[in-house]
């Protein structure tokens, strides 16, 4: 689908399949994190000590008390913070406008990485790989459909493979997908309409096409 009726279909898709691997990771995140010299320099950070603040004040709306059971929990509500502050500033620089310092998508994804990195749990790293939150998820599909208009297959290859999770995996290919339809309709009014129905065929190896990426 396009316009209103995709976005409505794909942030349905997204919060049920957050609410999905949501279940899913909660026994990873019951398994403790150490606090290393490394995890400690990561969020002693300027830029990380606001995610932390941010956080906190969003478990203090939702009338939760401000505490974990487990450090792995707290980092995880950072992890995602991280993720949905990325989408915020990314789509703020598609728009022209620059983010205050140290919250650019450059730093913010140089933050995750190294929190990512810090963290010494393989527990919550194999929960993960199953596990995407509904920000991530639609900038996953965000950045397929921009990917398909001015990435070569080879980039597009290493974005897939570089991803986090599966689902993460899915939905890059999904906005994908948009795009290559997105592109073939618009040709397609430019064809005459005995042409029409031999470019509407074409739809139909879509999948085995991305399905290779």
């Amino acid at each position: 689908r396009t316009g209103r009726n995709y976005y409505d279909s794909i942030d349905e898709l997204a919060q049920r399949m957050d609410d999905i691997g949501e279940r899913a990771i909660q026994p990873a995140l019951r398994v403790e994190t150490p606090m290393t010299p490394q995890l400690e320099g990561v969020l002693s950070r300027p830029t990380m000590r606001g995610i932390q603040e941010n956080v906190q004040r969003k478990i203090a709306d939702e009338g939760r008390p401000i505490g974990f059971e487990t450090r792995t929990e707290m980092l995880h509500r950072m992890k995602m913070e991280l993720d949905e502050q990325i989408g915020m500033s990314r789509r703020a620089e598609q728009m022209g406008n620059r983010p205050q310092a140290g919250w650019d998508t450059r730093t913010l994804t140089i933050l995750k990485r190294d929190l990512l990195n810090a963290i010494d749990n393989p527990r919550y790293k194999q929960g993960l790989r199953q596990y995407a939150g509904q920000g991530r998820l639609m900038n996953a599909a965000e950045d397929g459909f921009s990917a398909f208009n001015s990435s070569a297959p080879e980039e597009i290859r290493a974005t897939l493979r570089n991803m986090e999770s599966e689902p993460e995996r899915m939905f890059y290919r999904l906005g994908a997908m948009r795009a290559i339809i997105t592109s073939r309709r618009k040709r397609s009014t430019l064809m005459p309409p005995s042409k029409r129905s031999k470019n509407c065929l074409s739809f139909m190896v879509l999948g085995p096409i991305m399905r290779g990426l």
